[in-house]
């Protein structure tokens, strides 16, 4: 077995103004911002098998990836983009902003 096979990356992506947006467009606009990015993450689950996706909190989201810090980084992007692309389809990608991190 190869080093690979035992490296991780944890992302966390938080939704930035969350508790703004809920105020701005209600609980129920909330519940389908999450939704949207929950359906996002799912899709993301059935294209790349080296991932494992979970909602840690109300604004906050954890993806965890197996391989090199380089292979996370743009695996990272690709989530990235499927996400914005739900939220614009879904009219939601003007409002919403992230703040990321990760750890190897």
């Amino acid at each position: 077995q190869s080093d690979k096979e035992f490296q991780y990356t944890v992302i966390c992506i938080a939704i930035k103004r969350f508790r703004e947006l809920v105020n701005i467009r209600g609980t129920s606009g909330g519940d389908e911002i999450i939704k949207v990015i929950a359906e996002a993450l799912k899709k993301a689950n059935s294209i790349y098998s080296d991932i494992i996706t979970a909602r840690t909190g109300i604004d906050t989201f954890v993806i965890l990836v197996r391989g090199e810090n380089a292979e996370s980084s743009i695996l990272f992007n690709d989530i990235i983009r499927i996400i914005n692309k739900n939220l614009v389809r879904n009219k939601f990608g003007e409002d919403i902003r992230f703040s990321n991190g990760a750890a190897i």
